[in-house]
């Protein structure tokens, strides 16, 4: 066939592909025009999940009436005006597209007043053929409505979900405008009922209650501001974590943005405090300089493209962990409703001499037990805070250790406590330098693809700081030359280990920057390192266990985010018992 250009219909219908996927995608266009003119109260209706009717009503600046047909037109935009003007981009759209790409696939009526206008006007655009200009009076602002989306195009109207899936995709991209813009106020209606009205708030913390259902007094405040940017936010405090990351909302200069980076740098902040698998809902506004983000690499600007995404990673971090530094986040069970009768299934072993010694060791302070250096997992050396006095010590299956305080009865579970003790050590050790390594008398063959061989130069400097050397032998193939002494001792195979961490790495389940990954590399170490549910420990490593517990940042949770402790207060089991 000749080449030959496309008719401009078709080509308006191809971009308008690029910009309005489904009717959510006409929704985040529109309102975000809104809020460019300065709107402070957005409304938004829909009949039909969006693909009969979609008006969003704002009371901005309005358009001027000689300027409609042009704003209609593709490619015509106020934002930007040379090419310079690509580096300090600061409105959510500008370029001039989403008017022209609804009007291409709907029957699109635009009315505007400008304030002080005598006179506002409307045009209507019909399959991206355009109407004349009319006069029209009413208040300051403007209404766009968008009727029968995708008539002209079947074949995408066939792909649009049911109307609720499409009304509901259009109130999570609200939900997410609602956050990025709490000073504006939203409405959202569907089918006539009013889905959400969120008023203008200056109280960010209010809006972020608002829209997720979390109480004010359980978020957590986020700040901090470095070279590569400033960042204030919410969080919700570590019990209200869900699966998945729908409740994370990320805005960078007022757009909601999509970063798995930027994600997991949260995930990295909450490190041992929450399940791996979930995270709760958290509100972060970023400002970073409009040159140092290209936000022109997706068509919707869902994702950017950052020149500092690493500092922004480690200040997002560190935000994160210093808000919850300042939390209390010591887990407590709550009693069942009935407690069924308790039936012994498996000795438990009384270490009341243990308890008496731990309690002397309250006053000085308690040095790591004689028989550490047979077991290194366990020599962190002396403790240096102070041991809670305990009473009691129970052991329960070579797995739970069962304490009694002055105040409530408390649960351990043995390996997830050790785990955050070694993850926490081998985290100090690794900042005084390479950990101690051993060459193996025969290195280790690992067959790991050539994907992994390839990402070897890349993580090589992590692992040498981890006390591991891996040398490549052939396509896909590479052997393991040293190892941890740490991880040797606590007999820890060298090949599964480093086959087990390319991959995954290969599979993206860890950061792609190595550095990144850092504390979850450390905990995979320590997790294998650590002592297992149903090892019998002496005496002495017990008590040596229990003295570092004091001692241990955040040893309430392992690294994973298992809780290592539950406390049953004293009180709850007295009300339990009737007592209270």
């Amino acid at each position: 066939m000749p080449i030959r250009p496309l008719p401009r219909v078709l080509v308006d219908q191809i971009a308008a592909g690029e910009v309005v996927e489904r009717p959510a995608g006409a929704v985040k266009e529109l309102v975000e025009n809104a809020v460019d003119a300065g709107a402070t109260q957005i409304e938004v209706h829909i009949t039909d999940g969006g693909r009969s009717l979609i008006s969003v009503r704002d009371n901005g600046l309005g358009i001027a009436r000689d300027e409609l047909s042009l704003a209609v037109s593709p490619h015509a935009t106020s934002k930007i005006a040379t090419v310079h003007d690509l580096d300090a981009i600061l409105t959510m759209g500008f370029r001039g597209e989403a008017l022209a790409s609804i009007g291409a696939v709907s029957r699109l009526t635009v009315r505007s007043q400008c304030k002080d206008a005598k006179e506002g006007g409307e045009i209507r655009v019909e399959g991206g053929r355009m109407g004349d200009v009319r006069p029209w009076s009413g208040a300051q602002g403007t209404i766009v409505e968008a009727e029968d989306l995708f008539h002209n195009i079947p074949a995408r109207a066939a792909f649009l979900k049911s109307p609720r899936a499409e009304a509901m995709r259009v109130g999570e991209t609200l939900t997410s405008m609602a956050l990025a813009h709490p000073t504006v106020g939203l409405r959202f209606v569907v089918d006539g009922k009013r889905r959400f009205d969120y008023p203008a708030n200056e109280d960010t913390t209010q809006r972020v209650g608002a829209v997720t259902g979390i109480p004010v007094d359980a978020l957590l405040n986020l700040e901090a501001e470095e070279a590569a940017g400033q960042l204030v936010g919410c969080l919700a405090r570590p019990e209200f974590a869900r699966h998945g990351t729908r409740g994370v909302h990320l805005i960078l200069n007022g757009r909601p943005i999509l970063d798995r980076s930027l994600t997991h740098a949260i995930r990295e902040g909450l490190r041992g405090l929450i399940e791996p698998t979930t995270l709760p809902p958290v509100v972060l506004w970023l400002s970073v300089p409009p040159d140092r983000i290209d936000v022109n690499v997706h068509p919707t600007k869902s994702e950017v493209r950052l020149r500092d995404g690493s500092a922004l990673f480690s200040m997002i971090r560190m935000a994160v962990r210093r808000a919850l530094d300042q939390a209390n986040l010591v887990p407590k069970m709550p009693l069942p409703q009935q407690l069924d009768e308790v039936k012994p299934a498996w000795p438990a072993r009384d270490l009341t001499h243990i308890s008496r010694s731990l309690a002397a060791g309250s006053e000085t302070g308690l040095p790591s037990s004689p028989t550490s250096e047979k077991e290194p997992g366990f020599d962190f050396g002396p403790v240096t805070r102070s041991v809670r006095a305990v009473e009691r010590i129970l052991v329960l299956r070579d797995s739970f250790l069962v304490l009694e305080e002055a105040d409530a009865l408390v649960v351990i579970d043995q390996h997830a406590l050790h785990e955050r003790m070694m993850f926490e050590r081998l985290k100090d050790r690794v900042g005084q330098g390479e950990l101690p390594r051993q060459a193996l008398l025969v290195p280790e063959p690992i067959q790991i693809g050539a994907e992994a061989v390839e990402l070897l130069p890349q993580w090589q400097p992590l692992l040498t700081r981890l006390g591991i050397e891996v040398v490549e032998l052939g396509p896909g193939s590479a052997a393991v030359q040293s190892f941890p002494v740490l991880l040797l001792e606590r007999k820890v195979s060298p090949a599964p280990f480093v086959e087990d961490l390319l991959s995954r790495a290969v599979s993206k389940d860890l950061p792609p920057e190595p550095e990144a990954a850092f504390d979850e590399v450390l905990d995979m170490m320590a997790c294998k390192a650590a002592i297992k549910a149903g090892d019998r420990l002496s005496d002495a490593e017990l008590e040596d266990l229990l003295a570092q517990r004091e001692a241990i940042e955040r040893s309430t949770n392992c690294p994973h985010g298992r809780p290592t402790t539950i406390r049953i207060p004293v009180e709850d089991l007295e009300r339990r018992f009737h007592r209270r």
